[in-house]
């Protein structure tokens, strides 16, 4: 039976005769009239409701159980034709974090459509913030199924909103957005368009700049549906120390059915700058396209066709493809022809201070591939990475390290750690060529080629490191290595066998001494070593332990006539770099050996040396003492220590004897006055420090028939140019006619004493002394001076030949020598200025040489203040060479 209405059951249930025609039609009247006053009485309590924000929330609060809505607010306002405003409106998704919206204020202009329904003409929301909630994997509940009870909307128009779209791993969000949204009906048909500036920041990186999105809608739930563009616009964005100015990204955009695709994505990038100001601009025009899309279903995301160009980097394609959840992914990103110079510039912030503001340059291919996964709560992933260059180079900033046309190769395999299981790689790194500056290192390695292999473990955190490897370093020797690092200790050990010294040499060294040491390149070495190294280093002690030994080794340099020949060492050694050196008995340490056949540095000539060694603990020492053969004597030497081999503070102490050396074959052409004689003596100790020898004890020189005792010797630098050397000597009873004989200044006879003070030699010349001369009265022997001596004795004194026409005039030119009383000489030498004085003094006169009793001549100082310029000086004695070499050749 049909269902029928209150008027019709009323008509039904009213008798059909004429008493109750007019109750008939009162009562359909009065049903009428109660329907219409019911439903302006509906319509009026909906208008009041309108106008009650407690009422609002009440009625809301009841209805959440059917709508699953929570709905708030502050104010309100309805006419009857349902136009006005809402403030402060709280709208949640209450059954599940979908979706939440809150606003400022909303203006409405709508009204009821027949059957009660509302609709919305135009929708104006100020300061509203969007929340969307969306999940990695399939959800059963539909975030958008809420839009879905919401009244279609012919225009809505959203000002200064903000939209966040959160995950669980992220938030992201767009403050400003601007947005119109025409034609939105519930069903999920609308156009959308949106525009929005933006600002983010996070960390030391920054970005502003604004986007615009246009939509069409087909659907909103249960999944949306839509296709459109996007456009964004970076006007200024940093990270570190780069800056970013004028990017752009435009693409197609489609949503359909959870997958979310990017189509002919186009990214241009206007100027990439390092520091302030336009000037410092590294990069232009970059541009990079892509593919890009993201299926929320399988949580899938794909980056695809990717092609970077411009801004003189070269070309990049690659792409990635994976799941977010499980994670897992491949990738790969290669480069034919890469510009090192844009990587360096493009990485340059994220180097270590010291790195920035190097230069590079050359061309670089690059491949990298890269797979992953999260199993069983571990990401377990790969990579290869593999790298070669061409024609590169670098500087840096103080230009005192440099490289250029280096080539090479980099292969890298890598496994990440898996669960109870740790990472692995493979490395194999080969180059060659090219030049080499690093501070006063300088070489030109053309056409030779180093190559290391490397397999080994890690761990990331805390981070650990075990690896070997093998290594070929310009075919001079078999290498090995391995590398243990942990947070606690860092070892570094080294094998090397075989090692080629003539080819290891001329390889590494050759351009080095051509550069800085050009007198050194005729040097030659040769001999086969082998190396045995292990580095240990940890916070409290740094130390380097192992064995050096050396076979057939010599050293030779034509010019400097330099030969060591017969080198053979087996050296065990335990140093302490940093840290405190642990005490220890010298009985403790391994001993090794030295030895060589044969030694010639100039005149000097040492036929043989062997000796036991030790080398531990900063110590190097001889626990036996040694005899050397040299100057046709001998040296001994024993207690030798040196401490501190390694540090600048290095100190050398020894004991030095010796017996019978030619003293004349030791000075050479050292000293003024060539000497003569056996040299004897010992020094305890002759001591090393802040690069000076110094010495306790005498060396005696027995010459000239009497004796010379030299002590508070020193020296540094002895093996350069710049060496120096000087001591004391006090000399007795020399026999001036066997002295005299040896230097060009005339025939004497007699017997001296006298000493050297504060005599020191710089640069081949002497540069200070104190000399003192004096009749020795210790034995008779007659006192007589040649012609010649008194001329050149005069010259000295006074700078002028005077003497010598006083010597040929009259009775004095029959006479070849005169007898002498006493001979008094100081002459001296100090900041480049010579002076001569005497020291006989009768009578008020200064006397270099007094005349006997009966005749003679004297010779006094005629100036005893007369002080002149060493360089006059030696000229001065120049002229008695030159004198005595034309006197020679005359006759």
């Amino acid at each position: 039976m049909r269902k029928r209405g209150l008027i019709g059951f009323l008509i039904a249930c009213t008798p059909r005769n004429g008493v109750f025609q007019v109750k008939k039609r009162t009562l359909i009247s009065a049903a009428i009239l109660v329907l219409v006053v019911g439903i302006s009485i509906l319509a009026a309590a909906l208008i009041v409701l309108a106008r009650s924000p407690r009422a609002v929330n009440a009625l809301a609060a009841a209805l959440e159980p059917m709508t699953g809505i929570r709905l708030q607010v502050r104010d309100l306002s309805f006419d009857h034709r349902l136009r006005g405003y809402v403030q402060d409106l709280q709208i949640h998704d209450s059954r599940e974090r979908g979706f939440a919206v809150s606003l400022a204020r909303a203006e409405i202009d709508g009204g009821i459509a027949p059957g009660f329904k509302l609709r919305v003409e135009r929708l104006v929301l100020e300061g509203p913030k969007f929340t969307f909630h969306l999940k990695d994997e399939e959800s059963k509940s539909d975030p958008f199924a809420a839009l879905g009870r919401i009244p279609p909307v012919k225009r809505l128009v959203v000002k200064d909103g903000l939209l966040e779209l959160k995950t669980p791993q992220a938030v992201y969000s767009i403050p400003g957005l601007e947005m119109t949204i025409d034609g939105f009906d519930p069903a999920g048909r609308g156009k959308l368009f949106g525009r929005s500036g933006f600002r983010l920041r996070a960390g030391d990186a920054e970005a502003r700049g604004e986007g615009e999105v246009a939509l069409e809608f087909r659907r909103f739930s249960p999944r949306p549906s839509a296709f459109g563009s996007l456009r964004l616009s970076l006007a200024e964005g940093a990270k570190g120390g780069l800056r970013l100015a004028g990017a752009a990204l435009t693409s197609a955009i489609r949503l359909d059915d959870g997958l979310l695709t990017l189509n002919d994505v186009h990214v241009e990038v206007g100027s990439l700058f390092r520091g302030e100001g336009r000037s410092s601009v590294i990069r232009k025009g970059l541009q990079v396209v892509f593919q890009a899309s993201y299926d929320q279903r399988a949580a899938r995301f794909s980056l695809a066709d990717l092609k970077a160009t411009g801004a003189g980097l070269g070309t990049l394609t690659g792409g990635v493809s994976g799941t977010v959840k499980p994670l897992s992914w491949e990738a790969c990103l290669r480069s034919p022809a890469l510009d090192l110079a844009g990587v360096l510039a493009l990485a340059e912030p994220l180097l270590p201070g010291e790195y920035r503001g190097w230069t590079c340059k050359g061309r670089g291919g690059l491949e990298v591939e890269s797979r992953g996964k999260t199993q069983d709560g571990t990401t377990v992933w790969e990579a290869d990475v593999t790298v070669d260059f061409r024609d590169g180079g670098f500087a840096s900033a103080d230009g005192t390290k440099a490289g250029e046309r280096i080539s090479g190769r980099v292969e890298l395999k890598l496994g990440g750690p898996e669960k109870g299981r740790p990472g692995n790689f493979r490395l194999s790194l080969e180059g060659g060529g090219g030049e080499l500056l690093w501070e006063s290192y300088y070489n030109d390695f053309r056409g030779e080629k180093a190559r290391i292999v490397s397999r080994g473990d890690f761990a990331p955190n805390p981070f650990s490191l075990v690896a070997d490897g093998t290594g070929d370093i310009f075919r001079s020797g078999d290498y090995g290595f391995s590398v243990r690092l942990s947070p606690e200790r860092r070892i570094l050990s080294l094998q090397a066998r075989r090692i080629s010294l003539p080819r290891l040499f001329s390889v590494a060294a050759r351009d080095f001494l051509r550069q800085n040491y050009p007198d050194l390149q005729d040097l030659r070495v040769e001999g086969e070593a082998d190396l045995e190294l292990t580095a240990t280093a940890s916070p409290e002690q740094t130390t380097v332990a192992g064995e050096f030994g050396l076979r057939g080794g010599s050293l030779r340099s034509p010019s400097h006539r330099l030969v060591l020949e017969g080198v053979e060492i087996a050296l065990p050694y335990d140093l302490v770099l940093a840290g405190k050196a642990p005490p220890r008995d010298a009985t403790e340490a391994r001993r090794g050996s030295m030895a060589f056949s044969g030694f010639e540095k100039g005149d000097l000539r040492i036929g043989g040396f062997a000796a036991p060694v030790i080398l531990s603990g900063n110590r190097f020492s001889l626990p036996e003492s040694v005899a050397l053969s040299i100057f046709g004597g001998e040296v001994r030497l024993a207690d030798l220590e040196a401490q501190d081999i390694l540090r600048p503070e290095r100190r050398v102490k020894m004991f030095l004897e010796v017996r019978g050396v030619d003293l004349a074959a030791v000075t050479g052409r050292a000293l003024p006055i060539p000497l003569s004689g056996v040299v004897n003596g010992v020094f305890s100790p002759l001591a090393f420090q802040d690069g000076l020898w110094t010495s306790r004890g005498a060396i005696v020189v027995e010459a000239f028939g009497g004796r010379i005792a030299a002590e508070n010797l020193f020296g540094g630098r002895l093996l350069s140019h710049a060496r120096f050397f000087g001591g004391d000597a006090v000399f007795e009873g020399i026999d001036l006619e066997a002295l005299t004989y040896r230097i060009e200044i005339g025939r004497m006879t007699g017997i001296v004493r006298g000493a050297l003070k504060e005599f020191r030699m710089e640069y081949g010349q002497p540069s200070r002394f104190e000399l003192t001369i004096l009749s020795d009265d210790v034995r008779d022997a007659p006192r007589r001076i040649s012609v010649e001596a008194i001329e050149n004795l005069s010259i000295i004194s006074t700078g002028s030949g005077a003497a010598a026409s006083v010597m040929s005039s009259g009775l004095n030119m029959f006479f070849k020598d005169y007898p002498y009383s006493r001979i008094g000489i100081r002459c001296a030498l100090a900041d480049d200025i010579f002076s001569l004085r005497g020291l006989v003094h009768e009578g008020g006169t200064e006397y270099l040489v007094r005349r006997a009793w009966l005749r003679g001549i004297d010779i006094i100082n005629q100036n005893p203040d007369n002080s002149i310029g060493f360089k006059d000086m030696a000229e001065r004695v120049g002229r008695i060479r030159q004198s005595r070499q034309e006197g020679k050749g005359a006759s």
